[in-house]
């Protein structure tokens, strides 16, 4: 179908409604309309014969169709061609259903004729949509863009002219339309629909041709034709279908009689008599009588009295008042028609609300009235009353009362104003009246007023009134004898003595003297006043309604001109006054109120911080307001006190059915500002939105005013008081008065429209107002307040499945999409949509959307997939559409899928759609004209453009963050996407417009979306994009975070824009971030190592900078330090090539840091030394060593006094009792940065110096020691340990520490604690502590090392015994048995010092050293018990442990060392070679022995042995002496350990087999253990067999056991040495200080000079 543009969319276009996508798009499209808006109406053509055959032989419409459009098109009698397009437009703009319900409605006869019908009021609807374009276009009235293009249609004058005639000639004449193909009930109904449809285009076309008439030039017999037109229907009178016309008909036709006469008034009235000969029709005679003849043939009808009336006012101006006998005939009818009457009705008619309508009836009227009262006297004709009625219509009117302060004093109504003005104050309503007219028309018409006012020359009053003493002048006049004071209570206005004055016919006296008329109305009020004080029955109706009349004056001055607000300040304080005094009584004027209250509006519109005024309003109780019994009560609806404005409402104004004080304070609440108003929105939410609809209304569009004005205030509240709109959100009533209106729908909408009598104003164009307000109110609330909303009537509606014929809510709105008269209701109730989905989401609630629109979903996925389409469619509406579709990516797939389309049976697989056939990824949905929108946005510009992109890049980025794979392949794979994506990029920084920093933002997310999901496997357009973004010469990644300062304010000193700005621009740095994250991470191409300088540096001087600031920016300082962080992480030395100047800038940062400390969050500071210390790491590869301590000494400083702030606020914390692990993190990174920076130092003077200067040493020992105290912290007390270990290393360091009191502050504290599982590391580290002491500083550390041990023997004792209840205590076991190896080098010391704690460790040693032996024996069971401990065995593994017995453990285990078990093992190795190193230190010297030297002083020694050679077991408890069966056990496990072939690893070759290298530090290990317990048995035995008391048969024993074993040991050597193997090495600690230049021993020939040392040995004793 061809679908062409509706009417109805070219009057949005024409109008101006629509912001406008593309000028050139929108000048074609005005250009193919030029055509059928000169012909108007005329394009249209009946239906033919002809027309049929032409028709049925068309090729291009489809031939199921031509008969249904045949039987159209004899219904709108209407040419089958033009019916055909007519019903294509229909289908595509307003028909809802599917093709499926479609061609049933077509085929079935019953079906077909509703769709008929509705078609039919389709075509109407078009026509009057085309003839308000044709009005709106020769009215000027749209954009200049437009009236550029079609300003040429009706150049033509004459020819514009005749077409209208005939447009009016060809309606008026129009036929009923054909009801043979509806049916008798939908042809009565088609029929009624009709009369209004034919009266409108009547209307319309009459003020086609007024207009034209105006702007245009013509001629008499332009002015014959229409005439003659006008007489042949009776100016309406005489149409044919008058008999069936019913009351809102009846208007319609008397509107179009009431145009008619204004038109022929327009085209005879003569503007003055100087124009006559110019005249078209006074110029010549013969046309004279002619019109004159037309004229007098219009009949008597009230009607046609003003045309009667303008001809005989021109012909008198025109020829005198010798040649009235016919036309002064004419006016004596028009008087006695009551043609002023007449007049007044034509002014407020609803056609008057076109203001250039309106603009030429008020002239033409006002000269008529002019010409009238020039000429005539209105009080000799009667006309008094309606002269006064009709001069305040008049004067209203701006062109007219700029007119009128033109004209002479004594013509027109200048002169009726100057007599009114006389007789003041005596006649003062009229002159009050005509006043406020004036004062309201105009800014200059108001100060003429109040300038008028100030300087009156006359005060007249009635004579029988005046009680002072008067007497008359010789020349007739009255004179005042005395001064006389016309309002008793006050001197302000006063006649003195000797004035002069006339006596008027009707009893009236003017004084001829100089008054002030503004302390004449302060009078009046004054005089109220006093009444009122007198009580309430003494208030006079007249000066109750002077007062109420001059109250609308000065709200009319006010409103028109604001700067009188200072000369009126006193009328206003009388005002309020008598505001507060009527509020008092039991029955408060209600029309003085709303005046008074009217005033104050416009006292409010001018300065909404009046204090005053509203402190007044407040203390009347006029007003709604709390009453509360003291101010800590809660403000709720009920304690709501509705005030007089309530009271009145419920007492008076509902019952007569008029609301001037309702609209009067609606007004005002609208004025209120930023004031405390929440009692008065309450009012409205409980009082007048709920109920409103029941109430009685006299006056027309009275309800939907005040439904307006309450709509306008609740956005604006919500608008400008965020949190007050949670009030809104709780009030039931309201939510489900504004849910009602919501869901009017735009059909009814459409239908008010089309009935009104005009387009400018009625039910239709208010509801419009009201419908769009409801839905933004709704938008706003669902928006803030979600669960507030789910929770009432909005919930409830969603929830509720449709009932009867109302349809859904989420239906009603989406239908919204229909309305194309005004493209803001449509916008709305697209956006309520979205935030609809959106607070569902929030709230987890079960509501599908697509559910909801049941059938008709597909109807409106196309609409809006038109609209979104169309390049003519306002850009806010397609922000709407886009906007929702965002929104329900993530919480309605179901409309994802109606909008998008998208392929559901392809899978997505490394990027790649594919499928079993070659179906599209999407069909027809929304993304293809993304698509499309997006590539316009590169070349667009303005503000609605820049929203139109950031929704468009929303959407794109939710596609992404929801893993729409299908959706982001389908974009992906379009021509140019990237590029089209990322354009924005390139500019570098932040920029002003929010906007952009947003659009930005979301680029950059998506493109780290992409990488990331995809592992950096991008397309080469996308490669190209990024190495665009990541080329150093784009300086995009330098300037990525440069930008303002938004926070140099603070928080109470920054506006919401400001903090709106602040937030998007952190959204635009913190997508930077995880740009560069994903890009560093993921690499999907090569950054430039100058890049990565230029961006690394980029980000530590912006975040160097941003901490110099006052505030700091706590989101911005903590998302640049993680960004460097991690960035220095992740590309390490490529981040600089001049280490030394990045050092220096790390050193800077460090001295800001320090100085910024307390105003940093805790993460900002935690990433800045995670900066410092992965700079300190990669320098160890950029900086020469000779340069590393001149560079990092400026480094030391800072750190020290950064560890000062730290442990302050560790102790607060500890005072506090609130130390957690977050809170520990910062110290321990600043113990971390400190320890690695003295490990680069090679010379301790350099850190040592600085040490001392800050007393750091102390400050570490004092935090460990309280720590400890309040056990608190004890991985941050580990840390401090572990860096004092390093500073023990070095002798300065060592020696420094030693100084203190170690004992006191270390080791005394954590034998507090030792026993705690929480501590065991800490314990540990602290014996390593201890040890490095003593390993450094020697003799001089070991008083402090004996007495840690002495104080930790409990914590010795528990470590070493560990192991025999729990394997994962053998790393512990391990380190406190190094510790006494070392110790163990003192023996004697130790003895005297603390002996007790020897005596303790040894027993512990030899217990450990037997069950260690035990396991080392068995690999696979050792392998076992880990697994099983650590929940990862077998069943066989289970099987293995419980079997554990002496028996099965008799032998020793062959196998190799399983990988499990490695870990362990090694430790068990170092465990037993601690044990035996001290307990060669209580043997003697084997050297000694052999020399007799240690014989001399045999007692010394102790026998540690017991005789006892079985091998150990695990059940076995160790409680004794070490037996010589666990030694030899240990000897023969490292001996066969040693020699054992072993299977080759993989990394092998595969034949042969391979032994154990002697290089690896497990064979050392072994080699060491061997030797030292071979060294401890020889030692105990020699010295056993020489000074023991042992039986000759247990000497025998020991001789047999030990010479077999160790015979077996030196066999087992020998023939290892004999196949080829390698001695191993000896092995130094980690800690101990380097070796000796001099080659220490331990090579394969000392290894085998021991062996064949220890077999001559073995042969010599025990052989």
């Amino acid at each position: 179908m061809n679908c062409k543009n509706t009417n109805k969319s070219i009057w949005s276009l024409v109008s101006g409604s629509v912001l406008q996508t593309n000028p050139g798009v929108l000048e074609t499209e005005l250009k193919s309309w030029k055509p059928v808006l000169a012909a108007g109406l005329a394009t249209y053509k009946p239906n033919t014969e002809e027309s049929v055959k032409v028709f049925n032989a068309e090729k291009t419409v489809p031939e199921s169709w031509k008969r249904f459009v045949c039987k159209v098109g004899r219904t709108l009698s209407l040419d089958e061609s033009l019916c055909w397009d007519l019903i294509c437009s229909y289908l595509s703009t307003e028909f809802r259903g599917t093709q499926d319900s479609l061609k049933l409605l077509v085929q079935d006869e019953q079906k077909r004729k509703p769709l008929i019908l509705d078609i039919w009021q389709f075509y109407r609807a078009e026509r009057l949509y085309l003839l308000q374009t044709v009005k709106h276009i020769l009215s000027a009235g749209s954009q200049e863009n437009v009236l550029d293009v079609l300003g040429s249609v009706f150049e033509n004058n004459e020819q514009t002219l005749k077409s209208i005639v005939a447009q009016l000639s060809s309606v008026i004449k129009e036929r009923s339309p054909v009801k043979e193909e509806l049916g008798t009930s939908l042809g009565g109904t088609c029929r009624h629909a009709w009369l209004h449809f034919h009266l409108r285009e009547i209307m319309e076309l009459l003020q086609i041709l007024l207009i034209a008439l105006h702007t245009r030039e013509f001629q008499f017999s332009d002015v014959q034709t229409i005439t003659q037109l006008f007489l042949e229907f009776g100016f309406g009178t005489k149409l044919q279908f008058r008999n069936e016309l019913d009351d809102k008909h009846s208007e319609l036709v008397r509107s179009v009689g009431y145009l008619s006469v204004s038109i022929l008034v327009y085209m005879i009235q003569l503007p003055s008599s100087n124009h006559v000969s110019e005249h078209n029709i006074w110029s010549k005679p013969e046309n004279v009588s002619t019109v004159e003849r037309l004229i007098s043939g219009i009949g008597n009808h009230p009607s046609h009295s003003p045309a009667l009336l303008a001809w005989a006012l021109t012909s008198y101006i025109a020829r005198g008042a010798k040649v009235l006998s016919k036309s002064s005939r004419m006016g004596e009818v028009a008087i006695q028609n009551r043609v002023l009457k007449t007049l007044e009705l034509i002014l407020v008619a609803d056609f008057m609300n076109h203001p250039l309508v309106a603009d030429i009836i008020h002239r033409q009227v006002y000269r008529l009235v002019s010409d009238l009262l020039t000429v005539f006297d209105p009080t000799s004709l009667g006309l008094q009353t309606e002269i006064d009625a009709l001069a305040v219509l008049l004067l209203k009117h701006r062109s007219v009362a700029g007119d009128f302060w033109k004209l002479d004093e004594d013509a027109g109504l200048s002169l009726y104003f100057q007599e009114t003005l006389a007789n003041f104050p005596r006649d003062f309503q009229p002159l009050v009246e005509c006043m406020t007219s004036l004062s309201s028309a105009s800014p200059s018409s108001s100060q003429r007023i109040v300038s008028t006012l100030s300087n009156l020359e006359v005060y007249t009053e009635r004579v029988d009134e005046i009680t002072s003493r008067i007497g008359r002048t010789r020349d007739g006049c009255l004179e005042l004898l005395e001064d006389r004071y016309p309002y008793a209570f006050t001197k302000t206005v006063f006649i003195p003595a000797n004035t002069k004055g006339e006596l008027t016919d009707n009893g009236n006296v003017r004084w001829r003297v100089n008054v002030n008329g503004w302390q004449i109305l302060l009078a009046e009020c004054g005089e109220l006043s006093v009444q009122l004080s007198a009580g309430e029955e003494q208030v006079r109706a007249e000066s109750l309604k002077r007062v109420t009349k001059l109250s609308g004056l000065v709200s009319a001055i006010l409103t028109s001109t604001p700067s009188m607000l200072s000369k009126l300040e006193d009328l206003t304080c009388v005002l309020g006054r008598l505001c507060i005094g009527f509020c008092q009584v039991s029955h408060p004027p209600l029309l003085l109120l709303a005046g008074i209250t009217r005033t104050f509006s416009a006292i409010l519109r001018i300065d909404t911080h009046a204090s005053q005024a509203v402190e007044l309003l407040k203390s009347s109780g006029l007003l709604p307001h709390f009453s509360l019994s003291h101010s800590l009560l809660e403000k709720s609806s009920s304690s709501l006190v509705p005030g007089v404005v309530g009271f009145l409402l419920a007492g008076e104004e509902t019952v007569r059915g008029e609301y001037p004080l309702l609209l009067a304070f609606l007004n005002l609440l609208k004025e209120f500002g930023e004031s405390d108003i929440e009692a008065g929105i309450l009012f409205l939410c409980r009082e007048v939105l709920p109920s409103f609809s029941n109430w009685r209304y006299q006056i027309p569009g009275q309800r939907e005013q005040i439904l307006v004005l309450c709509l306008t205030i609740l956005l604006q509240y919500i608008n400008t008081n965020p949190a007050g709109a949670n009030v809104i959100s709780r009030e039931n009533g309201v939510c489900g008065s504004l849910l009602l209106l919501a869901s009017t729908g735009d059909r009814t909408i459409q239908a008010l429209l089309e009935n009104q009598e005009c387009w400018e104003s009625g039910r239709g164009t208010d509801f419009c107002t009201i419908v769009y307000t409801s839905l933004c109110i709704l938008d706003r609330l669902l928006k803030n307040f979600p669960e507030n909303m789910l929770s009432g009537p909005v919930g409830r509606a969603l929830r509720a499945p449709p009932s009867g014929p109302q349809p859904h809510l989420l239906l009603t709105l989406a239908h919204y999409s229909y309305f194309f008269h005004d493209p803001s209701v449509a916008t709305a109730g697209i956006s309520l949509l979205r935030y609809i989905a959106g607070a569902v989401a929030r709230a987890n609630s079960n509501i599908s959307m697509l559910a909801c629109l049941g059938s008709s979903a597909v109807s409106v996925r196309d609409l809006l997939l038109t609209r979104l389409e169309s390049p003519l469619e306002d850009i806010r509406l397609k922000i709407s559409i886009i906007d929702l579709l965002s929104e329900c990516v993530n919480s309605q797939p179901g409309m994802v899928q109606l909008l998008l389309d998208i392929n559901i049976h392809l899978s997505v697989v490394e990027g790649l759609a594919s499928s079993t056939d070659s179906s599209k990824i999407v069909g027809e949905g929304c993304l293809s004209p993304v698509l499309e929108l997006l590539a316009q946005c590169k070349d667009k510009t303005g503000e609605n453009w820049q929203k139109l992109h950031l929704s468009i890049l929303r959407l794109i980025y939710n596609l992404w963050d929801s893993g729409s794979l299908l959706a982001t392949r389908f974009l992906k794979d379009a021509q140019g996407f990237w590029v089209n994506l990322c354009w924005p990029i390139y500019t570098s920084g932040l920029n002003s417009d929010q906007r952009l920093n947003k659009v930005k933002g979301f680029v950059l997310r998506i493109l780290a979306h992409e990488i990331y999901t995809w592992k950096g496997k991008v397309t080469s357009e996308l490669s190209k994009v990024l190495e665009k973004i990541c080329h150093e010469k784009t300086g995009c990644l330098e300037s990525w975070c440069q930008g303002e300062d938004q926070q140099s304010k603070t928080n109470a000193e920054k506006s919401l824009v400001e903090f709106e700005a602040e937030h998007d621009e952190m959204f635009l740095i913190s997508s930077w971030k995880i740009f560069l994250l994903v890009l560093s991470k993921d690499c999907p191409v090569s950054i430039s190592p100058a890049c990565c300088r230029l961006t690394y540096l980029a980000t530590v001087q912006e975040l160097v900078r941003v901490l110099q600031l006052d505030p700091i920016p706590a989101n911005l300082s903590v998302l640049l330090a993680e960004t460097g962080a991690v960035l220095m992480k992740r590309w390490n030395t490529k981040c600089t090539d001049n280490m030394e100047a990045l050092c220096k800038l790390i050193s800077g940062l460090l001295d800001v840091l320090c100085s910024a400390w307390s105003s940093l969050h805790p993460r900002a500071r935690q990433s800045i030394l995670a900066i410092a210390l992965s700079t300190l790491k990669a320098s160890q590869f950029k900086l020469e060593t000779d340069q590393e301590a001149g560079i990092l000494v400026s480094w030391m400083n800072p750190v020290l006094r950064i560890l000062r702030l730290v442990f302050s606020d560790v102790e607060e914390c500890l005072v506090a009792r609130d130390i957690t692990a977050e809170k520990l993190v910062t110290p321990e990174l600043v113990l971390a940065l400190l320890q690695s920076l003295i490990t680069r130092f090679d010379e301790d003077k350099i850190w040592l110096s600085e040490l001392h200067s800050e007393a750091t040493l102390q400050l570490l020992l004092s935090a460990a020691g309280g720590c400890c105290r309040h056990k608190a912290a004890p991985s941050f007390v580990q840390r401090i340990l572990e860096l004092l270990v390093e500073i023990a290393v070095s002798r300065g360091g060592a020696a420094a520490l030693l100084i203190h009191n170690l004992a006191q502050e270390i080791w005394l504290p954590l034998s507090d604690v030792a026993g705690l599982v929480e501590w065991t590391g800490v314990g540990l580290v602290g014996l390593e502590l201890t040890g490095t002491l003593l390993r450094t500083a020697r003799t001089q550390a070991l008083q402090t090392a004996i007495t840690a041990t002495a104080l930790l023997s409990d914590k010795l004792v528990a470590d070493l015994m560990k192991p025999r209840s729990d394997l994962t205590g053998l790393a512990g076991a391990a380190s406190a048995a190094r510790f006494v190896a070392l110790l163990s080098k003192y023996i004697s010391t130790w003895r005297s010092e603390h002996s007790a704690s020897l005596q303790l460790i040894i027993r512990c040693c030899c217990s450990l050293l037997h069950y260690s032996t035990a396991l080392l024996m068995r690999p696979t069971l050792l392998a076992s018990i880990l697994k099983v401990s650590s929940g990862v065995g077998n069943e066989e593994d289970t099987l293995r442990c419980r079997r554990v017995s002496s028996a099965s453990c008799s032998e020793v285990e062959v196998e190799l060392v399983p990988p499990e078990a490695a870990s362990a093992h090694a430790h068990l190795t170092d465990i037993s070679l601690s044990c035996l190193s001290l307990l060669i230190s209580l043997s003697p010297d084997l050297t000694g022995l052999l020399t007799g030297d240690a014989m001399l002083d045999p007692d010394r020694w102790e026998i540690l042995l017991s005789l006892s050679f079985s091998s150990p077991t695990l059940e076995e408890e160790q409680t004794g002496l070490m037996s010589y069966g666990t030694l030899i056990a240990l000897a023969n496990t490292c001996v066969r350990s040693l020699t054992r072939d072993r299977s080759p690893s993989p990394a092998r070759s595969s034949t042969g087999r391979s032994k154990l290298s002697m290089d690896y530090p497990e064979a050392k290990g072994l080699s060491m253990v061997l030797e030292r317990s071979l060294v401890l048995l020889l030692s105990q035995s020699i010295l056993t067999l020489s000074h023991s008391q042992l039986s000759p048969r247990e000497n025998q024993l020991l001789r047999r056991e030990l010479g077999a074993e160790l015979g077996s040991i030196t066999d087992t050597w020998r023939r290892f040495q004999t196949r080829g193997g390698k001695s191993p090495g000896l092995h130094r600690g980690t800690r101990s200080p380097a070796p000796p230049s001099s080659p220490q021993p331990g090579g394969k020939q000392q290894e085998d000079q021991f062996m064949r040392f220890l077999a001559n040995l073995v042969g010599n004793l025990f052989k």
